[in-house]
């Protein structure tokens, strides 16, 4: 297995994660709609809150489908996508610390 598809499968269980991340927002967004429903004055608040609940959705979607050209960025450094590697226990902590820097950043 190449550098470049071990990372974009860690890329597409980020992804995985973020997603259900923000499904377990959704009954915090239940909730908000039916506080706010039509009695607050400054209509914008509710719109930020929903748009802020749902973004996780939405970047593990970006995630997901981007999880190629990200990888490519990732490990590709002189153009041979299909060199090959020993997996060892080094590579593997490497990708999943560079992994969990993604995570950090996003």
């Amino acid at each position: 297995m190449n550098l470049k598809s071990l990372s974009k499968i860690a890329l597409r269980v980020l992804a995985v994660f973020f997603i259900f991340e923000g499904i377990g927002n959704l009954p915090m967004l239940a909730q908000s709609i039916s506080y706010y429903g039509s009695t607050v004055t400054v209509k914008w608040f509710p719109l930020w809150e929903s748009a802020v609940l749902l973004a996780p959705i939405v970047l593990g979607i970006i995630v997901w489908i981007l999880a190629g050209a990200i990888a490519a960025k990732m490990v590709d450094r002189n153009g041979n996508d299909e060199s090959t590697i020993q997996l060892d226990a080094f590579t593997l902590q490497t990708m999943a610390f560079v992994t969990l820097g993604i995570f950090f950043i996003i």
